[in-house]
């Protein structure tokens, strides 16, 4: 069987029968969502003291399996991306569950200089001095279809955003074919709650004007598509792709810029608590 035909209840009856091993009685075990997680994540933490592992199923199974598992292997705890929990259930507090600083991790590394000036450098001429203008720019110009799925998520709209959106984008005038957007949206979601594109525009309009904060609200995995597309525009790379760009700033992320976020302060807190290890050599 392939790893990535594993099943949730395969993977749990596997993590119970790797904690129940005696040699497993004072590791860690850290839970994440996805592959791209676990290439990151083994190498920020020790894994002398840790073992990084994929629970498949998405953000709902890694909660309920970090939940089942902690009855009898206290030292067990699950990492995902925050999506819009800061802003639609601030006061989420699930045990042994620790949230991402910015909407996912990709948003969270790009938050860092280093890393920002990396990408650009590597794909555009522009001075460093111009790579955060960029970055927000191009945030600004899907703010409508991150608003639309933060709606979705609030109002459990069941909208599938599989729909590609590359080409509804103008980086002359920074602007985002949002209609022609839903258009395509709503032709693939044949569950929506609601399917008259001016509602929802008008709706995206109202959550737009409440100044959500970009970080929490803005997709990495958009951005970086932006931000792929943005390159191609310019010529300086005609096939670069989001996920390739995601593989390279994973790249550059390092320990210490992972010291300096919140969820590693969280983390730190958690091992001292339990008298375990997670980090150093």
């Amino acid at each position: 069987m392939q790893r990535n035909d594993i099943t949730y209840q395969e993977k749990l009856n596997e993590l119970r029968l790797d904690m129940l091993h005696p040699k497993s009685r004072k590791v860690n075990f850290i839970l994440l969502e996805g592959d791209s997680d676990i290439k990151l994540f083994r190498k920020l933490f020790n894994l002398d003291k840790c073992k990084v592992e994929k629970v498949p199923g998405g953000n709902v199974k890694l909660e309920e399996c970090v939940a089942d598992l902690m009855s009898f292997h206290f030292l067990v705890i699950g990492i995902r991306d925050a999506d819009f929990i800061k802003i639609v259930n601030p006061q989420y507090a699930k045990q042994n569950m620790f949230l991402t600083d910015q909407h996912d991790i990709e948003m969270t590394m790009l938050h860092f200089e280093k890393v920002l000036n990396a990408l650009v450098f590597e794909y555009s001429a522009k001075p460093k001095d111009e790579h955060t203008t960029l970055k927000n720019q191009l945030i600004e110009t899907i703010l409508s279809l991150s608003c639309l799925k933060l709606l979705n998520e609030q109002e459990d709209l069941e909208l599938n955003f599989s729909a590609g959106f590359q080409d509804l984008l103008s980086f002359a005038t920074l602007n985002f074919d949002l209609e022609q957007y839903i258009t395509r949206t709503i032709g693939k979601s044949p569950n929506a709650t609601i399917t008259d594109s001016q509602t929802l525009i008008q709706k995206v309009n109202t959550i737009r004007a409440t100044n959500p904060e970009t970080s929490q609200i803005t997709n990495g995995h958009d951005l970086l598509s932006v931000f792929a597309a943005y390159f191609k525009e310019i010529g300086s790379s005609k096939s670069v792709t989001g996920e390739q760009l995601a593989t390279a700033i994973r790249m550059v992320f390092t320990k210490e810029m992972f010291e300096e976020t919140e969820l590693y302060a969280k983390l730190n807190e958690w091992q001292q608590a339990n008298g375990t290890q997670l980090f150093g050599q």
